[in-house]
């Protein structure tokens, strides 16, 4: 139940790599503006930040994660959008669809105005922004496994020391 939980959940993460310049971190924070050419052009929420990621992908890791996190939302948000619409329109004739469209449609809208001006804030202050109900197509970790492990490692049990053996045995 806490992974469902944690899949809807957006978070700001702590970058782990270096500290990335200003122009890289206005570069990924006009990555995620460019979705807003899907405005103006179909698919442009998509092919804006997929040619800005492309543009700077090998330059920085940064870039990298905010672009695979941006693409990911993207495409999720269309898959989501396809489903919650054939469902919607395979239940109107029972007019449970009536409902079910406008509410698809007006969450997905408001997931993605909230994601996106998390994901800018986040770029801004150099860090990594994971969207709710986001899933990993673009190959390497997932923005979530960039994060530090909360909880710092173990140590090491200790050996027992030559005299300690002595004495037991």
């Amino acid at each position: 139940m806490n992974k469902i939980i944690d899949f809807f959940k957006p978070r700001t993460i702590e970058w782990t790599g270096e500290e990335p310049e200003q122009a890289m971190r206005d570069w990924c924070m006009f990555l995620n503006l460019s979705a807003l050419s899907g405005f103006i052009i179909p698919f442009g929420n998509l092919i804006g930040p997929l040619v800005m990621w492309i543009m700077k992908k090998d330059e920085s890791n940064f870039v990298d994660a905010h672009g695979r996190s941006t693409i990911d939302f993207h495409i999720s948000l269309f898959i989501i959008g396809i489903v919650g619409g054939i469902i919607g329109l395979l239940t109107t004739f029972i007019c449970i669809g009536f409902v079910i469209l406008p509410v698809v449609g007006l969450g997905l809208l408001v997931a993605w105005i909230v994601g996106l001006i998390q994901s800018i804030q986040a770029a801004k202050a150099g860090k990594l922004y994971r969207y709710p109900a986001s899933f990993s197509f673009l190959s390497g970790k997932p923005v979530s496994d960039v994060a530090p492990n909360p909880l710092p490692p173990a140590p090491p049990a200790e050996e027992p020391h030559d005299e300690d053996e002595h004495r037991q045995g």
